[in-house]
């Protein structure tokens, strides 16, 4: 999974993303390390999160817009 790949591309923390998504940061780490398997509804979270398909997140192809893109958009919208 690439959730580790994509917080660190964003530049945030790991503390940041937790409390953005209203989820423990251990339980994220545990995610972004592989030791356990998020679950569905948190792909579907993750993906929102970073711009990305739930493909894209699991390894399964490649983006469709690039994060930095994605990050511009997001900045647009809000100001």
């Amino acid at each position: 999974m690439r959730l580790l790949e994509l917080r660190k591309e964003c530049g945030f923390k790991r503390s940041k993303v937790a409390f953005d998504l209203n989820i423990n940061a251990g339980t994220l780490a545990n995610y972004e390390n592989e030791i356990r398997q998020a679950p569905y509804e948190w792909l579907l979270k993750f993906a929102d999160y970073y711009g990305v398909s739930v493909d894209y997140l699991l390894g399964r192809g490649e983006r469709e817009m690039p994060l930095k893109a994605v990050a511009a958009l997001s900045a647009d919208e809000a100001g």
